[in-house]
């Protein structure tokens, strides 16, 4: 087992990296290393690095795992030290975490990660895993050797990402749907692309990406501001953050970014990614004035199709219920969290207490406004 704690080490191993998500079986955009470091880069502070690397006999990597030290709070009463994955418990939404480990690694790889929680008990007793993909045979081989050990084990449900499962054809695709959506599509298409006209613009160089992302980002708060709710880019952090990611995304080809333009003026845009088999379509921005066009079906429709152009299998809506994925999909996905550590039989009570918050906000939040959904945040 090698433990890294700088920046920079972390930074050198990108090729390593990358190649071991390439072969894993928790394969996700948001594993790259090119999303992980943008996220340390900018969210780094007051927390301290710990990236575990397992290697094989000849030395290459088999398993990894990219951790931070913080301290939470059970059941909003004790604050307790653990390491969380790097690029969970923010704003940024990253879906599909998990330890990375080459297939048949999976057993010895998740048994180092508890030998070296065993040896650091003292300084972090806790791993405090979130977002893992519900398929991911971490969620079961890891509470069984947890349990070995007899450490305590707690999994909750994290999230619902509902997501569509693509055909070969654009036109398979439409003639899935409801006669009454596949008209909707249709119809505001060619009123935004024909009637407008509108110009679609699918942006690929970094640099156009990045200019193409600005004008999602003023979008999105000109749409949310509209509404007197903050925004995913409310924020400047968060702006910058995604500015990085997706520069440096954008140079592997990551990045899918899809935009409307009428009269020279970015009226419309999806901001997402393409990994292996999925498109994950991630935010988007709309221009408030011209609600008429119905930009969201418009958007999401050409996001599909470009999906189905370049062969993929799944279009991701990523987390959350909105009511607008489910116009497009019935299928879902779930995320998992997952705490296996050392601990004493108060620790226990109120790791297990957190998972009853957890479990009772979400049921709250599928009927309460969002304000007291964020309220209950603080209690978790």
């Amino acid at each position: 087992m090698e433990v890294v704690t700088e920046t920079d080490e972390w930074l050198a191993l990108e090729g390593e990296w990358n190649d071991l998500v390439d072969h894993s079986s928790g394969q996700s955009v948001f594993m790259r290393h090119e999303w992980l470091t943008a996220w340390w880069e900018c969210f780094s502070r007051g927390r301290a690095l710990r990236v575990l690397l397992v290697r094989g006999d000849g030395g290459e990597l088999v398993g990894a795992a990219a951790f931070y030290i913080t301290r939470v709070r059970l059941a909003g009463v004790r604050p307790i030290r653990c390491l969380q994955f790097v690029g969970s418990h923010s704003e940024a939404c990253s879906d599909y975490l998990d330890i990375l480990y080459r297939e048949g690694c999976a057993e010895a790889v998740l048994a180092a990660v508890l030998e070296h929680l065993a040896g650091n008990r003292r300084a972090h007793p806790l791993l405090d895993l979130s977002d893992i993909a519900s398929e991911s045979p971490t969620l079961e081989a890891l509470p069984r050797l947890a349990e070995g050990r007899g450490m305590i084990v707690e999994r909750s449900e994290a999230c619902v990402c509902p997501r569509l499962s693509l055909p070969d054809r654009w036109d398979a695709y439409l003639a899935s749907l409801s006669k009454k959506r596949r008209f909707n599509v249709r119809y505001y298409t060619r009123q935004c692309l024909d009637k407008a006209p509108g110009v679609v613009s699918y942006h690929r160089d970094p640099a156009d990406v990045l200019a193409a992302l600005d004008d999602i980002v003023r979008l999105h708060r000109e749409m949310w501001q509209a509404r007197k709710i903050p925004g995913h880019f409310a924020d400047a952090p968060m702006v910058a953050f995604h500015r990085r990611a997706a520069e440096k995304m954008a140079r592997k080809g990551l990045v899918a970014v899809v935009t409307l333009g009428l009269d020279g003026k970015c009226i419309g845009g999806v901001y997402g990614f393409v990994y292996g088999d999925a498109f994950y379509y991630y935010n988007s921005g709309f221009d408030p004035e011209r609600a008429q066009l119905s930009l969201g079906t418009v958007m999401v429709g050409l996001a599909i199709r470009d999906a189905i152009e370049r062969g993929k299998k799944y279009f991701d809506f990523l987390r959350g219920e909105s009511d607008y994925k489910y116009a497009w999909t019935d299928q879902r996905n779930l995320t998992m969290n997952l705490r296996v550590g050392y601990c004493g039989p108060v620790t226990r009570w109120l790791i297990r207490r957190a998972a009853q918050w957890q479990r009772f906000r979400r049921r709250m939040g599928r009927v309460l406004p969002a304000p007291v959904t964020r309220w209950l945040r603080r209690f978790m």
